[in-house]
């Protein structure tokens, strides 16, 4: 049976900026900070924000993934970034970072990187800038 719900849960104590849209079936759990002009959306199956995530400027968070989507306890998503897949604890994911697969706990994704493979715990993904001389 699958768990439908219109409406998010948000806990008392999360700051939730102005221009934030929340929509769906999205959990926000205590200690949670999200910037102003975030976008989370989960239609069908959970979006979790679990305790203590920051989560900055001009986030979108959209579950799409056919099972529940997890950001996990204590970690820090960077601006602009765009998330489609689960997040473990204690992240830090830089800006305009793309997640298309799982990240597992403890790992380090800098800025305008992709994930597009799952990402094992304990790993810093570093940034590649190709850059083009003609």
């Amino acid at each position: 049976m699958i768990d439908y719900c219109k409406f998010p849960h948000i806990c008392n104590d999360a700051m939730i900026s102005e221009g934030v849209t929340i929509e769906g079936n999205v959990y926000i759990k205590t200690g949670v900070k999200i910037a102003e002009s975030c976008e989370m959306r989960s239609d069908v199956f959970k979006l979790v924000i679990e305790e203590n995530v920051e989560i900055q400027d001009s986030v979108l968070i959209v579950n799409a993934t056919g099972e529940d989507l997890r950001i996990k306890d204590d970690s820090r998503i960077g601006r602009g970034s765009k998330i489609f897949a689960s997040i473990g604890k204690n992240c830090q994911i830089g800006e305009n970072v793309e997640i298309q697969s799982p990240v597992g706990d403890n790992c380090v994704v800098e800025s305008n990187s992709i994930v597009d493979d799952p990402l094992p715990s304990n790993t810093t993904l570093k940034s590649v800038i190709k850059t083009e001389i003609s």
